[in-house]
């Protein structure tokens, strides 16, 4: 579709009544599911003042990339961090909001300048990670304006502050340079060389300047959450058909077993399926049986999780079939170079060190356990 110019495919579904479910028992459940997530999860930081506050806890375990990963801490956390933008709403309002109609997590902020008058919205961890700590530059306020312009722009916040590391990292700007960044981020809306480039992703900028240090999987840069002390993740990069994907199946657990990391991502990327598929939000955090249970309810018949689990393998499978046609093959689900040669850490040094037979192992289905069913999206 891209190398065409598509843009979009637009279906106009006319007068077309939506498809109620069978059973009124559907309407209960989906009224219990909201008043227990509302007194449960909803009243945790996260998901109550979104993603943006788990610098702090991302930074603590090294997950928090600094100058283009070359550390897994930033100096900055605390002025990076989301409780400065939750702070702000008193002073210069704004706040929290549902960015969809009926949405009961409401994790999406609404940020205001410093006159009170609308900046940004949905300034998440993953921008102020990828945007602020990894180009090292140290305030919120910045990170909202590149959100901005990324916004106006039409480009990706994790991808484009990849991209602008990058080309820190290679000498093309300081690292820190937040009025710098701004004006290469205008160039992109411009067309020039560079413009171009960062417009493209982070792994074209490597290319352009024939840099060694581009953390990306199959032409997708790696997001905030890092592969060399969440192995596990990590496998999730190099299996996903999208490639370094950390919606396709996040797991955040540093201290997790080797022989867990390709049935943790295996499973975790299941999961993921059967809840973009149905339509869930991530952070509603369903499991595989309330899925069922719900299905179930709307189609009026007996459906069961193995039922459930069977279908996000197939998703699963049918992505990995589009990508092994489209020419992807296993040389493609390596992690760079740059992730097992350059440690992060202080006492404990980590780097990327998963066997390829590990990752591989991924693509053959482990038998369901329970933790399969029960277990809810990171």
């Amino acid at each position: 579709m891209g190398s065409k110019g598509l843009k979009f495919v637009a279906i106009e579904a006319g007068g077309t009544a939506s498809r109620k479910p069978v059973d009124k028992g559907f309407f209960q459940l989906s009224k219990k599911y909201t008043r227990d997530f509302v007194a449960g999860p909803g009243q945790e930081p996260f998901p109550k003042w979104g993603t943006s506050v788990i610098c702090e806890e991302a930074n603590s375990i090294y997950t928090f990339p600094y100058k283009n990963r070359t550390e897994g801490r930033s100096p900055d956390v605390e002025t990076l961090d989301g409780m400065r933008i939750v702070e702000s709403f008193e002073t210069r309002g704004g706040g929290m909001h549902n960015c969809l109609t009926g949405c009961i997590v409401k994790c999406s902020n609404i940020v205001h300048d410093a006159n009170g008058e609308y900046k940004t919205s949905g300034l998440e961890f993953e921008t102020l990670t990828m945007l602020g700590s990894n180009c090292a530059i140290a305030s919120w306020e910045d990170v909202a304006d590149l959100d901005r312009l990324c916004d106006d722009i039409g480009i990706d916040t994790i991808e484009t502050g990849a991209a602008v590391a990058v080309y820190m990292d290679a000498g093309g700007m300081e690292f820190g340079d937040a009025e710098g960044t701004k004006r290469l981020l205008r160039e992109v809306a411009e067309g020039t060389e560079i413009g171009r480039a960062i417009g493209n992703g982070a792994a074209t900028v490597g290319r352009l300047k024939n840099h060694h240090r581009v953390a990306s999987v199959k032409g997708q840069a790696i997001p905030a959450w890092d592969p060399r002390p969440l192995k596990a993740a990590g496998v999730t990069y190099c299996t996903s058909a999208m490639g370094a994907d950390h919606t396709a199946g996040l797991i955040v657990d540093p201290g997790q077993a080797p022989e867990e990391f390709a049935r943790a991502s295996q499973e975790s990327q299941i999961l993921n399926a059967v809840v973009d598929s149905s339509g869930f939000c991530q952070f509603l955090m369903p499991n595989i049986e309330e899925i069922a249970e719900f299905y179930a309810h709307f189609y009026g018949e007996s459906v069961n999780r193995e039922t459930v689990a069977d279908m996000g393998w197939q998703c699963l499978e049918d992505e990995w079939e589009f990508n092994r046609r489209a020419g992807f093959g296993p040389e493609d689900d390596k992690m760079p170079a740059c992730m097992a040669e350059d440690a992060i850490g202080d006492e404990v040094k980590f780097v990327w060190d998963v066997p390829d037979e590990v990752v591989a192992a991924t693509y053959t289905r482990f038998d369901p356990r329970d933790e399969l069913f029960t277990a809810r999206p990171s």
